[in-house]
């Protein structure tokens, strides 16, 4: 008993020195899952893409190949589709568990990480079987410039980010559109690849001439 008392009385010695010096006790900040999830130029989530996230400190954290073996359709809406569901739909989608900052907030980037096809000369994710049937890191055209996406997490574990995608004639756009993705399983960040194909842009056989579907206005990379 006479022990019990005595322990009991070093904690509460303990506890008072940190109120009365204003000494905080500190916890660990819990992690934060970052999901992520790849579709086609419309809506089909895609397996075997690549990611790279960008810390503040410009530390490279890879991940993929995205999840699944064949594309499957997400939801419904036009395209390209501006939500992700990586709960009901786990094709297409990959995650990185990231620490929280102890105060403010920290932004990350996420960018593609393809790989060369010396068959048709394109940085595919992920590439195709044969030649021209692999997807460009971007949408809106074969010849389009680039995509990644930003967020923000903050110390309470809020996270608050937008996708950026160029395209051929070099205007920009963001996904969702006048929002953010909050990077939970439910509501990933979403990312859209196009399709390498046949298809004519303008009709002078270069880059921008190697599309999926009807051409799009902003297909043509040379303003011809």
């Amino acid at each position: 008993m006479r022990k019990t008392v005595l322990r009991c009385l070093m904690i509460f010695g303990v506890v008072s020195f940190f109120l009365l010096t204003g000494i905080g006790i500190v916890h660990a900040a819990s992690p934060v899952t970052i999901w992520l999830q790849v579709m086609d130029s419309c809506k089909e989530a895609l397996p075997g893409a690549n990611f790279t996230l960008v810390t503040p400190t410009g530390t490279k954290i890879n991940a993929g190949p995205s999840a699944g073996t064949k594309r499957v359709t997400v939801g419904s809406g036009s395209c390209p589709l501006q939500r992700g569901n990586c709960l009901a739909v786990p094709t297409g989608c990959l995650k990185w568990i990231i620490t929280r900052p102890s105060s403010g907030s920290a932004t990350y980037t996420i960018k593609e990480r393809p790989t060369f096809d010396a068959t048709d000369g394109f940085y595919e994710n992920p590439p195709g079987p044969t030649a021209f049937t692999g997807f460009v890191p971007c949408n809106g055209g074969s010849a389009c410039r680039s995509e990644s996406a930003t967020f923000t997490v903050s110390s309470t574990g809020v996270v608050r980010g937008t996708t950026t995608n160029i395209y051929p004639d070099g205007t920009s756009t963001m996904y969702p559109a006048g929002s953010t993705f909050t990077a939970t399983q439910t509501d990933p960040i979403v990312f859209h690849n196009f399709q390498l194909g046949t298809g004519s842009c303008d009709g002078d056989k270069d880059r921008d001439d190697h599309l999926t579907g009807s051409p799009s206005s902003h297909c043509d990379s040379e303003h011809d």
